[in-house]
């Protein structure tokens, strides 16, 4: 537990002589189970507070969940009248208990009812006590009530005849569905007489609950046992009535329990005591009219675990959906967490930031809440772009692109050469990388254009050959022509 007097004038204090010691009544750190630790500001009046740390298991979130947790209140007022639980380190919100057994002992089983636990979230919640003026606040109000004819044994049942047989025993033989917290015996009976109430263990006969219940007649009284007990499921006990010798009861031809409750049979003796366990057995029928009122808790198919003494270590991942962070939680005090971070797809740790930085996460000697981040970016991939032959173009792509996007690259040919096409991871006359998820090379290749072939200049001798063969052409026509004649 953690104790806290004057608790912002002792941080002064610790700060201001950190090299020698500070008196008791200002230090604001106390041992808890052996160590050090800082300390909190519990309510008014308490001054011991721990922490504790509960986990849901069922992947069910759960709104008022009565946990039952065994923990030491040997230290704490006499019956642990000082035990408090709140939803915060300040008490501002009590949270209803109720103590089972052990209460004073190192070994105290207690029930807490819980604000919402979230599903396969941690919860923290805070123990108080060190207040010898309190008074208990146990309560069976922890557990799930409706009314008294819903949480009644028999359902009220009512009508019926009435009869009697002096100092005997009338009931039922029952066995509970599920555990159900008896707190309350009942009866309704034409008399209006004080009448004893037993329970027994049918398989050993013992008398487990007795006590007296008083009330008018013709009408259902209660009168709380002198402790709650839980009734377990599958056991089978008898509950019985005691009249004495001038007592009546009802009784019906009915085998009316709360559903709750399996019906067996409707036990009885006559010429009996109070003690007297029946032997006797009808069937299908209730005499009597004895009833008992319970509670009951709710029901998981795994239980939240709990640990005393301890922290929250949360994680998140930044930006959400881009992977995961796992990290030992909850830590004892002086425990260590080591936070683990998973990419998704396409994505790169980046490091870690909050309560750790750099590429891991180890957090040691642990004394308070710590929170993590796992920061993530995106996969970058690189698209080289190169030229065949050197110097006869350029390429451009897109550079560097994230995973799973598109990369497009283009070729331009420098004078006196064509664009010839792509080779490497992009082939054809055009480039588009998609889906892109390592890095790439493109080629561009070029082809150096053709000359044109050079044309002859006729030289003065070719000039003169070429007109004296047009004198000789334009001759032979006119003697073609004269001849004709």
């Amino acid at each position: 537990m953690r104790r806290n007097s004057n608790f912002f004038r002792a941080i002064f204090c610790a700060a201001a002589t950190a090299t020698r010691a500070v008196p008791k009544s200002l230090l604001p750190f106390f041992l808890v189970f052996g160590s050090v630790i800082p300390a909190f500001a519990q309510p008014v009046g308490w001054d011991s507070v721990l922490p504790i740390v509960v986990t849901e298991q069922s992947e069910t979130t759960l709104s008022g969940y009565q946990l039952r947790m065994v923990i030491d209140t040997s230290a704490m007022a006499p019956g642990a009248a000082d035990l408090r639980f709140g939803a915060d380190e300040a008490g501002s919100q009590l949270l209803d208990y109720w103590i089972e057994s052990g209460a004073g002992t190192a070994s105290t089983a207690v029930w807490v009812k819980l604000p919402t636990l979230p599903a396969s979230e941690s919860l923290k919640v805070y123990m108080f006590s060190g207040n010898s003026l309190a008074l208990s606040a146990s309560t069976v109000n922890v557990f799930d009530f409706t009314n008294t004819s819903a949480n009644s044994a028999t359902n009220q049942v009512s009508g019926g005849s009435t009869g009697g047989v002096g100092n005997s025993q009338r009931g039922f033989r029952f066995s509970p569905l599920q555990d159900v917290l008896l707190t309350d015996f009942g009866k309704n009976e034409p008399s209006g007489t004080a009448r004893y109430v037993t329970l027994f263990d049918a398989s050993s006969q013992a008398i487990l609950v007795q006590t007296v219940v008083s009330g008018p007649a013709t009408s259902y009284s209660y009168q709380a046992v002198p402790q709650p007990m839980w009734l377990r499921a599958g056991t089978e006990y008898v509950l019985q009535i005691y009249q004495d010798a001038s007592d009546g009861y009802y009784f019906s031809s009915t085998g009316q329990l709360n559903p709750l409750l399996q019906y067996f049979d409707m036990p009885y003796c006559n010429n009996c005591t109070k003690d007297t366990f029946p032997t006797s057995a009808l069937n299908n029928l209730l005499y009597g009219y004895v009833d008992f009122l319970f509670r009951t808790r709710q029901l998981v198919t795994t239980e939240p675990a709990y640990l005393l003494n301890a922290f929250i270590v949360s994680a998140d991942v930044n930006p959400v959906g881009t992977g995961t962070v796992a990290c030992t939680s909850p830590v004892a005090l002086n425990a260590s967490s080591t936070c683990t971070a998973n990419p998704a797809t396409g994505y790169r740790l980046a490091g870690f930031g909050g309560d750790c930085t750099g590429m891991t996460c180890d957090l040691v000697n642990i004394q308070a809440d710590k929170s993590v981040a796992a920061n993530f970016v995106p996969l970058e991939f690189t698209i080289a772009g190169s030229v065949s032959p050197n110097g006869s173009g350029v390429i451009s792509c897109v550079s560097p692109v994230n995973y799973g996007q598109t990369a497009t690259c283009t070729a331009t040919a420098n004078p006196g050469h064509v664009f010839a096409g792509f080779t490497g991871d992009c082939t054809g006359m055009s480039c588009s990388l998609t889906d892109v998820q390592s890095d790439k090379e493109v080629i561009a290749n070029f082809n150096a254009l053709s000359p044109l072939a050079p044309q002859a200049i006729p030289s003065l001798s070719e000039w003169s050959l070429l007109f004296l063969g047009l004198l000789i052409a334009a001759g032979s026509a006119r003697r073609i022509r004269s001849l004709k004649r």
